[in-house]
């Protein structure tokens, strides 16, 4: 799903920046915009790697932080495993 909206997400960022610097155009003159600036159409999907890697590290933490979590709440054997408390303390 992500593949297929990284266009429209890319034309949003771009627009945006294109209104803050005051050079606000049209949307079909920013997609003609982007599309001549590199690789044509391919161009909308520029910078799709660092959003796979920024949501999919997030994503990673966040389930990761939840199942430890669970699992102490859950009654486990109530402590935290010492390389939690290493990471905590910046070790």
């Amino acid at each position: 799903v992500s593949a297929v909206l990284q266009p429209f997400d890319t034309l949003r960022t771009r627009l945006q920046a294109d209104a803050t610097t005051g050079t606000a155009r049209p949307v079909g003159a920013t997609l003609r915009a982007i599309a001549a600036e590199g690789h044509g159409v391919s161009s909308l999907w520029r910078g799709s790697t660092a959003t796979v890697l920024r949501v999919g590290g997030g994503a990673g933490l966040h389930f990761f932080s939840l199942q430890l979590l669970r699992g102490a709440a859950a009654g486990g054997s109530g402590q935290w495993p010492q390389w939690v408390g290493d990471a905590a303390m910046g070790g």
